[in-house]
């Protein structure tokens, strides 16, 4: 499945959204570690999450942005399924990230392209409950995430853990994420 925009913006970036392929992994590790690379509040392991989680088949799905001028890959966004209090949720819950985009491309809506794509893919293929991500709660709002008091993040404050959820109960507790995350981050 291939989706193609343009962005809204007055930029001239054109864009096509498409599944990872093996020969992208490269690709995707550089926009990564270029896209955190200033973010004070990384510990700059994102692209080995993403490796553990391909290499331990955790990984549910991934999609790159390629620039449709110089097929250069510029964005990159990831799902992961969690469990809420050690349990797989029926229907299951997802988390999104890590999302990365090169800092020469930010601002121009790639980074809202993948997270549509992320969307679409949970609510259509997957037919999930709903997904979790971190992240800055005024860029997230956007895609109707909203904190929980009563889904949680260990060591991470409420307002930067946001969910969604498309169909059935909310559930409530401890999210946790493939080991991969926990290995590698916070």
């Amino acid at each position: 499945m291939i989706f193609s925009w343009s962005t809204t913006t007055t930029s001239t970036v054109d864009v096509k959204i498409s599944p990872e392929l093996p020969w992208h992994k490269d690709d995707i590790s550089n926009v990564i570690k270029s896209a955190f690379a200033k973010l004070a509040i990384s510990n700059h392991q994102e692209q080995e999450i993403v490796h553990d989680l391909r290499a331990t088949g955790a990984l549910t799905a991934s999609w790159v942005a390629i620039d449709n001028n110089t097929q250069q890959v510029v964005g990159t966004i990831f799902l992961s399924e969690v469990k809420v209090d050690g349990q797989v949720q029926s229907p299951k819950w997802y988390g999104i990230g890590p999302i990365a985009v090169l800092p020469d491309f930010q601002g121009n809506g790639i980074g809202a392209k993948l997270m549509h794509t992320a969307i679409e893919h949970c609510q259509g293929q997957l037919d999930a409950g709903g997904v979790v991500l971190l992240g800055n709660p005024e860029f997230y709002k956007q895609f109707e995430f909203v904190p929980r008091r009563d889904l949680s993040l260990m060591g991470v404050p409420s307002q930067y853990f946001q969910v969604r959820k498309f169909r059935g109960e909310w559930p409530s507790g401890e999210v946790t994420y493939d080991d991969a995350f926990m290995r590698h981050s916070w």
